[in-house]
């Protein structure tokens, strides 16, 4: 019997223990899109030895991981307050979660104390799970698109059963609203309201396999965030980019995107560096390409996301 591709599913859910299966159910389900899984990923272990002969001497797969790749759309939780359904994979990308009733949740970076999700995806009735997952996340906030984040996921390897994700629940989930003029309240960048086209940021997490004697885990050792905004360019009265470039200065980022109470998104960065700013044409238009870095203020606060 062939299996069927397009009937692929993950599902994901908090460890109480790291490393400890939490038993993801529909409940759990995560509304992704461009699902890629790499079942079985492994290193090789070979012996070398001075035979006298050449050819293969055989080998070993040691160091049995699993990675899951997919995008999620950026979108409100439907209320104020309300949890999105990807809260559980921003937590397992080394970020918490503040919520504030009736208000809204706050997802910011963190240097310990990081949590783990266990992961199923089933491929047609054949279930694969990895236990220990962490990540990295993408920012993507681009004119004409739905915003989403992209997720990286490496976790420990679990021989594949027979199985399903019953009973699927994305409710979590909201529909998106395309990036515009009308959706998209507020674009930023050192203190400037700019036109934007585009808006990237990478969280830059350091993901590292380690297998150990007392231990195997995946761990999440940095971070490095960095990003790219594309805006028409600014004449120098408005804002002379160069000047804060070549000054090594800092400002902010900050770019809110929803049209109501529960819908909306708010991705920012109090302080980043800036790369030297290049120039582009779009539809006539001269555009200004800048990359850029997020920097501490004080304490894990380079990069936020609140839901509201």
């Amino acid at each position: 019997m062939s299996l069927d591709f397009a009937q692929k599913l993950i599902a994901s859910k908090i460890e109480a223990v790291y490393g400890t299966d939490s038993a993801p159910v529909g409940a759990n389900a995560i509304a992704t899109r461009n699902l890629s899984v790499t079942a079985l990923e492994v290193d090789k272990l070979e012996r070398n030895l001075d035979t006298g002969n050449l050819g293969n001497q055989g080998s070993a797969n040691v160091n049995k991981r699993t990675k899951h790749t997919f995008e999620v759309e950026l979108a409100g939780a439907g209320g104020a307050g309300d949890v999105p359904g990807y809260g559980v994979l921003m937590r397992a990308c080394g970020f918490s979660e503040i919520i504030t009733a009736a208000t809204d949740v706050v997802y910011s970076p963190v240097s310990s104390g990081y949590e783990s999700v266990s992961e199923y995806f089933d491929l047609d009735g054949i279930l694969h799970s990895l236990l220990g997952g962490r990540g990295n996340v993408k920012f993507n906030i681009n004119s004409g698109e739905y915003p989403f984040m992209n997720f990286d996921m490496t976790g420990l390897y679990v021989p594949p059963a027979d199985g399903n994700i019953v009973g699927a629940d994305f409710s979590a989930f909201k529909a998106p609203e395309e990036v515009n003029n009308t959706n998209t309240i507020t674009a930023s960048f050192f203190g400037l309201s700019v036109i934007m086209k585009s808006l990237n940021v990478d969280m830059a997490n350091v993901i590292k396999y380690r297998n150990l004697v007392g231990q195997e885990a995946v761990r999440l050792s940095n971070r490095k965030p960095s990003g790219q905004i594309v805006i028409e360019a600014p004449t120098l009265a408005q804002k002379d980019f160069f000047a804060e470039a070549v000054g090594n200065t800092t400002g902010g980022l900050i770019v809110t995107h929803g049209s109501a109470a529960g819908k909306i998104i708010q991705l920012e960065a109090p302080k980043v560096e800036i790369d030297a700013p290049t120039y582009s044409e779009d539809e006539g238009i001269t555009m200004m390409t800048i990359g850029f870095r997020p920097l501490n203020v004080t304490t894990d606060d380079d990069v936020k996301l609140t839901i509201k």
